[in-house]
């Protein structure tokens, strides 16, 4: 089970990530109220390690979850995307939690 602890302005994850900080790419809120905690969202290249991906995806299921009242994000998501001769993209949306 992921619990969430704030210090400050910094968010740790700890549980079964091991205590991991979380700083999203892009966040949608406004700030000091956390009923308006709209949308996180994380954008990597496909071509990053498989750590890095799941590092995003945990840290998207852990925003989205009630877990914490300070973070609860009503949705989250991940933007994948390829570069080169044919770019292309793949998106990935988490709500409560749990990947859609």
């Amino acid at each position: 089970m992921l619990k969430v602890k704030i210090y400050g302005k910094k968010i740790y994850l700890t549980g079964e990530t091991n205590g991991i900080n979380i700083i999203p790419d892009i966040i949608i809120h406004e700030r000091g109220i956390n009923s308006e905690n709209l949308c996180v969202i994380e954008v990597k290249k496909v071509s990053q390690r498989d750590t890095d991906i799941e590092y995003a995806r945990t840290k998207l299921k852990a925003c989205t979850t009630s877990v914490s009242e300070n973070l609860n994000f009503q949705l989250g998501i991940l933007i994948l995307f390829t570069t080169g001769n044919t770019p292309d993209y793949q998106i990935e949306l988490y709500k409560n939690g749990e990947l859609l």
